[in-house]
Parts: structure tokens; sequence; C-alpha cells
């Protein structure tokens, strides 16, 4: 979670970054980008790019963390402590960069009543080279790819213009600026207090992160409670203009290659990456700074049609027979959904009584779209989970506004690893069947029924993920292009949390 919510700091840092006025500092060509003789990376016009203020370098960290996860519900009760460490190499002021990850886990606790001491060295790395962003897994040989190409501008500010810029953009987002000495360093630091008592903060130097914090954040879900105790990543060797390996610039081979669709998100808005530090963009951390939320960002999404049907009511019933490998559900569930503004203002209530290993359970779950802003509404606890959807995100990076919607498809392809298996009728409805990968692995564990951009049938199978069964959500009744009330879009009056 923590992780997400600092990517979108990241790049809400980014295209601040960017946005002049006058245009001062674009290329010429978006996609020129070229290494001349002297080892550095200039636009069209010779002007140098620079991610950070010192051409070259090598920097090695400790990491230290601590959090507790606490489900009375359930019975999970756990503590995981970690410690590691991470070894950052740069050039050509950063335009060519290498985190390597070292981590060491150990788990310890009461977990779903059994007794957990675990111990794994896992190593991972983050690349950054031809304006590409790439993490490479070495457990499961997986390589995620992000194309930052037309994200550029960013690397074309002055030291004190990206500094002003950022300043602005943070002190939005509820951050605090201050300077420190660190090791000998005068760092640039921001920091953000949470409701909670808990805080992030972090230090810069000449663009470099050279060391971030968080403490005691509170994450709630539903009856789940985690805690990060603390979270320390320090600088603790420093060694900038000294001779680097290039030959460390390169990427793994043999491993699945993913796209990631930040990239399409950053191109979009025309930013980058703007803080320093690739796990700055991608990586550890935390923040309570996102992108603008629907209402602040409406003008992003005009004209853009993430349906092709302008407004809607859909009343959809979900068949649960399955075991996800931990606890058995049975029963059904009725959702009603309304929408308009061709989907990007978007509300479904889901309620009825399921089984779970015989036990009867009520069902009550709320959510709402407004652009690319979703709210989970958590009916126990009585709160509001708000968050970004990536989806409505990568849609909107088209330029063709008018058919956007075909981009839904694109995404269950290009990013859940998709393919189409065949097309059919819902209620009378042609759709494509998209089969895909819903658990975070390559196994096609799941489909939709898409019709113009709208999902009227899905369908999850269990025995892809170590279970058993299936859960199957079906249209019952559709009626399109009909007028939709904005009360059916109220949400109750609970506590918002990022």
């Amino acid at each position: 979670m923590k992780k997400i919510i600092f990517i979108l700091l990241a790049i809400s840092l980014a295209v601040a970054c960017t946005k002049d006025d006058d245009d001062k500092g674009k290329l010429k060509d978006e996609n020129a980008a070229v290494q001349d003789e002297k080892g550095v990376v200039k636009d069209e016009s010779g002007k140098i790019l620079k991610k950070y203020f010192i051409k070259k370098g090598m920097v090695t960290y400790k990491t230290r963390s601590k959090s507790t996860s606490d489900d009375p519900l359930l019975g999970i009760n756990t503590t995981d402590t970690e410690e590691g460490s991470i070894i950052r190499i740069f050039d050509k002021y950063g335009m060519d960069e290498l985190e390597t990850h070292v981590k060491t886990l150990t788990q310890t606790g009461f977990t779903m009543g059994q007794s957990v001491n675990d111990k794994e060295d896992k190593i991972y790395d983050y690349l950054f080279k031809d304006l590409t962003l790439y993490f490479q897994d070495y457990i499961g040989e997986i390589q995620t790819k992000m194309n930052l190409s037309k994200t550029k501008n960013v690397y074309l500010l002055t030291e004190a213009e990206r500094k002003k810029q950022q300043k602005e953009v943070l002190a939005k987002a509820n951050y605090k600026y201050s300077n420190e000495d660190f090791m000998g360093y005068k760092c640039d630091v921001w920091k953000s207090e949470t409701d909670d008592g808990g805080y992030f903060k972090f230090w810069y130097y000449k663009g470099i992160m050279l060391k971030m914090e968080s403490k005691n954040i509170v994450d709630q879900i539903g009856s789940l409670k985690m805690v990060t105790e603390y979270d320390i990543t320090e600088a603790s060797d420093i060694q900038f203009n000294v001779e680097i390996d290039r030959g460390k610039f390169k990427l793994a081979s043999g491993f699945k290659v993913i796209e990631n669709p930040m990239g399409d998100l950053m191109s979009s808005l025309g930013g980058g990456a703007g803080i320093g530090g690739i796990s700055s963009l991608i990586g550890k951390g935390g923040g309570t700074g996102t992108l603008p939320d629907g209402g602040s960002n409406a003008n992003m999404f005009e004209g853009i049609k993430l349906f092709n049907v302008e407004s809607g009511k859909i009343t959809y019933k979900t068949t649960n027979n399955y075991s996800d490998g931990s606890v058995k559900v049975e029963g059904s569930t009725t959702t009603a959904r309304n929408f308009k503004n061709w989907g990007l203002l978007d509300i479904e209530e889901e309620t009825g009584t399921i089984k779970e290993d015989g036990t009867d359970v009520q069902v009550h779950n709320m959510s709402k779209l407004e652009n690319m802003t979703k709210y989970v509404v958590d009916f126990t606890d009585k709160v509001i989970h708000k968050s970004n959807e990536l989806l409505v995100m990568s849609v909107a990076s088209t330029s063709d506004k008018e058919n956007a919607y075909k981009k839904v498809k694109e995404f269950y392809i290009k990013y859940k690893q998709g393919k189409v298996v065949g097309t059919e009728k819902v209620l009378g409805y042609d759709c494509e069947i998209i089969e895909y990968s819903d658990g975070g692995g390559f196994d096609k564990d799941a489909k939709i029924w898409l019709h113009k951009g709208l999902v009227l049938k899905s369908e999850k199978d269990y025995s892809k993920l170590k279970g058993k069964g299936k859960s199957v959500k079906v249209a019952t009744k559709i009626e399109f292009n009909v007028k939709v009330d904005d009360a059916v879009f109220k949400l109750p009056d609970y506590k918002i949390t990022n």
C-alpha cells in the first residue's frame, strides 16, 4: 500500500515539474534523447538531461523495518521484521542508474493458528536506462517494464527550478520543508504527519535520496489492522564522482516481461521521475500526497469515454461456490450499479447473505468511481477508503478521447496478461470474452465479458489458485442511456482515508 501511495506522490511531483507556461526547456522531439561522446544524455537541441545534479556515484544503504498485522476475526496476528541493504550506482547525471536490493526477512508470531519462523534472502533490482524503468525480480524471474520516453521534460529543469516546483507540490500535499545535515551533506528535507501520530520523512541531496523514514503508520482494512512501527532506509556509505563499472547497467536475460501502465499515465501528463532514486518512483517508502482527486482534476477527463454508453442502470447477481484454500464460500448477492458521464461517475452497491464455512455472513459493499478517484465504503468500521484507479488512469492516457473505452480491453490484455478467447451475448448485448490473470501470477484465473468498455459478466476460477470452484457475477437487468439521479451517487457520511 505504501509503495502505491509513494508512486503517485512521485508522479505528482514530476507532473508539476514540467508545467512551464512558456514551454521553457521542452524537447523539440519528445522521443529524442541521444548519448554524446562525453558520456551524457542530451536532447535534440543539445541540452543535457539530468535526473541528479551530480554526474556519477555509488551510495550504499541500510534498511530496517518492523510491522504488525492483526485480525481478530480471522485469528491473524503477525510481526514482520526486516533488515537488508541497497546499493545504488548511477552515471550520466542519473540517466543510467541501478539499485540492487538484498533483504533478509524474518517473520515471527501467530498466524492462522500456527507459529511461523521463516528467514529468506530476497534479491531484486531497479534499472533506469534509456528513459525506461525496469523492476527485475530474481526470485520469480520477472521483469516489469515502465516506458518513460515521453516524460523527459523534468530532466531539463535546472536544480533551482526543480526545487522550487517540488516545494510547491509538496506543500499542497501537506509536506513541510526544512534543511538538515546528514553525513556531512546539507539536505532538503520533507516531512508529512498523519492524523494518527505517524509521519513520513525524506532527505535529498542534489536530487538524490539519502534517507527516508516512516513511523507508526496505521492501515485499516475491515477487521485487519496493519501498523508500520518503523521503516527506515538510510545511506551508510556515499561516494560521489567515482569511477563506475558501466557493465552493470544491463538487463537480466530470460525473464518474463510485463509492461506497467504507470508509464502511459505519466506520458499523458507529461511527467517523469521528479525526485531522486529509482525506489523514490517505484520502491519502498510512503507518503500522503497523491495525484489530484477526481473533483480537482476533472479537466484531464473532459471528453473521455470510459464506456461507449453515456449512462445506465445495471443489476447483477453474483453466485459463489468456491474455496480459496482457507474458507469455503457459498451463496449469492445482488449488486445495483448506476453510472453516467460515459462511466466517469459510477457507483455499485452489493447486498445479500453468503455462507463462510457454513456460517451466515451479511454482505454490504459499496464502491464509487469519480474520474480516476475510487471510494470503497467499509460499513463495519464506518470509514471510506480513497485511492486512484489504475485502469482509469491508463485509459485517460489516450489522445483519442472518443474511443478511450477501447483501452479498457487493451489494459486487460497488456497489463494483466489477457487474451480474447471468444464472443458471447449477455442479455442480448455483444461481448468479447477476455481471459486474464487476476491473482498476480501468470495463470489465467479470471474472465470478463466486455461490452463497449463495460463488464457485463465476470468469472473467477479458484481452481487456478490452489482452491476450488468459481464465483460468477452476471448482469440480470440492463438499462442504457437512461436518466440517473445525482442522489444515487451520494456516499455515507463517514471519514475518508487515503
